[in-house]
């Protein structure tokens, strides 16, 4: 996504990167908000998810789902604040498709006209990040009656593959959500950005991650209980994903694998 992105989350960045839990209004639509500082070389990893920045003084951009690993080049010190939805729920509020943002980065303004530059100049104006959440939460809240259902179908899909994402395949969701495969790609790219398939490989590629950077597992542990056929298979889904192999990836990340 160019210029603009979501905070990176690893290496240095754990250091500086930090989340809160939303507004309670907003809890079934966000994940959180988060606030980050710049730094020579952070990689931001795909997630599933869509968020909206607010990146030093300038306009509020919205980060569609990466499929594929971004190196951010900001001034380092950059103060970055942001609203991070959960997967599906994105178009609700932002009244585009999520396929249409798919790895890009689109200025607020174009899809809420000048309200965009209204919340920017608010938080260019409120010194701290607190403050600057609230106003991002604040926009969203406004919005919540205009909010289209949610797809029931979809957001069922996105639990079946969250719960065990190595495992998931589109044919056995869609049988068990009596709809066509055709149709649930269809209905999960516009939702959630891309389709079923890649988005389990993104939980899949993040399982992985969590496991050894949060639960100390050695990266091959990590791989198998992730889902990895082998080390092969987790090397070439690492360069894809993050552009590294696993071990150069855990140590850009400044985590030590333990193995």
């Amino acid at each position: 996504m160019e210029p603009a992105h979501r905070a990176a989350d690893g290496g240095s960045s754990r250091l500086t990167y930090r989340e809160r839990k939303p507004h309670p209004a907003l809890a079934d639509y966000i994940a959180c908000t988060w606030a980050d500082e710049a730094r020579p070389g952070l990689r931001v990893l795909p997630d599933g998810c869509i968020d909206i920045v607010w990146i030093g003084d300038e306009a509020l951009t919205v980060a569609g789902p990466d499929t594929a690993a971004n190196v951010i080049g900001l001034p380092e010190g950059t103060l970055t604040v942001g609203v991070r939805f959960r997967p599906g729920r994105a178009p609700g509020f932002l009244k585009a498709r999520a396929d249409e943002l798919t790895n890009q980065s689109v200025e607020l303004d174009a899809l809420w006209g000048s309200d965009a530059a209204a919340i920017a100049d608010a938080l260019a104006s409120t010194p701290s990040v607190e403050g600057k959440q609230a106003i991002l939460e604040a926009a969203l809240v406004e919005r919540l009656d205009e909010v289209r259902q949610i797809d029931a179908e979809v957001d069922a899909a996105i639990d079946v593959i969250g719960s065990v994402p190595s495992q998931a395949r589109v044919g056995a969701i869609s049988k068990e959500l009596n709809i066509s495969e055709r149709q649930l790609r269809r209905r999960f790219e516009n939702a959630v950005g891309y389709g079923p398939k890649t988005f389990g490989r993104v939980l899949r590629f993040r399982a992985f991650l969590s496991l050894v950077e949060d639960h100390g597992y050695a990266i091959a542990d990590a791989a198998a209980e992730a889902g990895y056929a082998d080390q092969a298979h987790l090397t070439r889904e690492c360069n894809d994903l993050a552009g590294l192999p696993p071990a150069e990836l855990i140590k850009v990340r400044n985590v030590q694998d333990p193995g």
